[in-house]
């Protein structure tokens, strides 16, 4: 039986593009914010595409270092439309929505698989639709939509989904050969997106065991809405699997495609080699694997809650690592009796099995016991592992709507119930898009619920900053501080707003408390030197500016602070070589170009020039 008009593959797939669209329409003007400005406005890499090693790099411990294709779409982005923020979300989008239908096209075929034929093969249309479109609003996945930087989620999901549609398509009606190779490809593809796409090989074999390897009935030509419509034996009931006897029939059934998915490790291995991230990720950070774990276990049930209810959502968690097992009981005891629930399934009914295996393993890389010490928490990480909780939820409303409505009513209660159903989280992701409308939003909302978050104040100070709104800055610095003591970034920024504010010895005392953190960069030794500089203390400011470009050779502006107090001291001539050395790295420099023609006329200034 054909399917009604608008759950044909392109009329869904145009319906679900829409919903999207309207949904996410208030974030296509959303500002580059966090760690979009190190990955995308300040990364010079994404310049130009050529050559091509330099567009798919990134500057050390960015979002995009070690994750070549989201670099590469980045320089794309920028040379296709330079910083216009629209460009890069329309991209973001665009993925979101193929990724939709991919998980459209796989629920549609893998409910009309043998083991599923006959309970959920008749409504597998009106269920892929529904499950696809809901997981494609959910507010959960408002900040990986939004927020640009996080495409790195949205092309590795969108390969993940690639590659598991793929391994469909070899099973049932080939050509072999094809899609065998766009599954090995999309594997590849999606480990130089990011790290998470490790589990695919395992989810793959996974799935391609629970559903697809058995009856040689599934092969077959197909109808273009499902698979092995021609083979009667499809529709019997099928015997129990055994899911490890399943396994090794996967593997040994097609040796060549899991030998090509399990290499893709081989070019994820090589990319995580160069510790892209290792200020941010690894166990020499401080926490132990068993900390983490722990900590994960208090996270992953909030994962839960907002997947059920979407409120309140946040792009900052301030979250406490946890290192005991009595704090970490009541969320543990939670994940403990899903985990042996899913072992149990995997055993017994392997088909609900899978998509609880589905929603720890995909989740695992960022949620179990390696250390990511710098976010705890992150609704990102819920983007694919979403799908698993939505589709179980629209499959047994499915189920319920068959055993206790009337046939002539279901359709008419099938529609109601998806309208209302996909309406509820469209809107409420439409409001939660709002949010994203300006860096000040984005973080005062994080501040409203969660006043005690330190790094949210610390983000609003450097806003309100650069908005020259310093005295609202001092206060929320001075919370920061308050909130968290040893913060690095918020004793620097408190030293940046005094010296705007004209307090220039307090903004030097302010510096000096980073200064003895056993840490330091390039902008807390540049600043200090302006500071010092208009204090008059020459000599250490002249120091300040060399520890900075220790740290940074390529900083400009502490190549033109340095040469005007060298000139000012009579060295027109270090004072020159100075300018050129910020011209090579910024030919534009308007100081530079100024200070350069000062010291070819040998002409002299005051030392409170610099930073002006």
């Amino acid at each position: 039986m054909r399917p009604a008009f608008f759950l044909r593959p392109v009329p869904a797939g145009l319906c679900i593009a829409l919903v999207c669209a309207v949904t996410f329409a208030g974030g296509m003007s959303a500002p580059f914010f966090f760690d979009d400005l190190g990955s995308i406005a300040e990364n010079p890499h994404i310049r130009s595409l050529w050559p091509l090693s330099s567009a798919l790099s990134a500057p050390d411990q960015a979002t995009v270092d070690g994750r070549p294709l989201v670099a590469l779409s980045l320089a794309l982005n920028h040379h296709l439309g330079g910083l216009d923020v629209a460009g890069y979300h329309l991209f973001n989008l665009l993925v979101h929505i193929a990724s939709a239908c991919l998980l459209m096209g796989l629920l549609r075929r893998t409910l009309r698989t043998p083991r599923l034929e006959t309970t959920c093969g008749r409504h597998a249309d009106i269920v892929a639709f529904a499950a696809a479109l809901l997981w494609a609003v959910h507010p959960l996945q408002t900040e990986t939509v939004v927020y640009v930087v996080q495409r790195t989620e949205l092309l590795a999901g969108g390969f993940y989904l690639a590659l598991l549609y793929a391994v469909v398509r070899f099973r049932t009606d080939g050509p072999v050969g094809r899609w065998s190779a766009v599954a090995i490809v999309a594997a590849f593809a999606g480990m130089a997106c990011k790290e998470t796409m490790v589990t695919a090989p395992v989810v793959a074999w996974l799935f391609d065991a629970v559903f697809l390897t058995g009856p040689k009935s599934m092969r077959g030509t197909t109808n273009g809405h499902g698979v092995g419509t021609t083979a009667a034996p499809a529709l019997a009931p099928q015997p129990p699997l055994s899911l490890g006897p399943a396994l090794l029939q996967a593997l040994r059934s097609a040796p060549w495609l899991y030998l090509g998915l399990f290499a893709s490790w081989g070019l994820l291995a090589t990319l995580i080699a160069a510790g892209p991230r290792n200020e941010t990720v690894g166990f020499h950070l401080g926490v132990s694997a068993w900390e983490s774990l722990l900590t994960q276990a208090t996270v992953i049930p909030m994962y839960l809650r907002l997947a059920v209810w979407p409120h309140p959502l946040s792009v900052s968690y301030e979250w406490p690592i946890v290192s005991t097992l009595s704090a970490a009981l009541p969320g543990a005891l939670v994940v403990v009796a899903l985990l042996a629930g899913t072992l149990w399934a995997l055993v017994k009914r392997p088909v609900l099995g899978f998509c609880g295996a589905f929603f720890f393993i995909v989740l695992s890389p960022s949620s179990s016991f390696v250390p990511i010490v710098t976010e705890i928490a992150a609704e990102r990480r819920m983007y694919l592992p979403l799908a698993a909780v939505v589709v179980l939820a629209v499959v047994g409303l499915q189920r319920l709507l068959v055993a206790v409505a009337q046939p002539r009513r279901r359709a008419g209660l099938a529609t109601a119930g998806l309208v209302l159903a996909a309406g509820i989280p469209a809107f409420g992701s439409a409001v939660r898009v709002d949010d994203f409308a300006s860096v000040e939003t984005i973080w005062r909302d994080v501040i409203a619920k969660q006043p005690d978050n330190a790094y949210a104040r610390f983000e609003l100070c450097v806003e309100l900053k650069r908005q020259q709104r310093y005295e609202e800055a001092l206060e929320e610095v001075l919370l920061s501080i308050e909130l968290e003591p040893r913060h690095f970034g918020s004793r620097v920024a408190l030293g940046d707003v005094l010296f705007n504010l004209g307090a220039v010895e307090d903004a030097i005392a302010a510096y000096q408390v980073p200064l003895g953190m056993d840490r330091a960069d390039a902008p807390l030794h540049h600043n200090l030197g302006l500071a010092l500089a208009h204090a008059g203390r020459i000599d250490e400011a002249v120091t300040r500016f060399r520890e900075a470009l220790q740290f940074d050779p390529d900083y400009a502006d502490a190549h033109v602070n340095l040469g005007v107090l060298l000139l000012h001291q009579g060295d027109p001539l270090a004072a020159r070589d100075e300018a050129r050395a910020a011209l090579a790295v910024a030919p534009k420099h308007d100081k530079a170009l100024a200070l350069l023609t000062r010291a070819q006329l040998g002409l002299t200034g005051s030392p409170a020039s610099a930073g002006d």
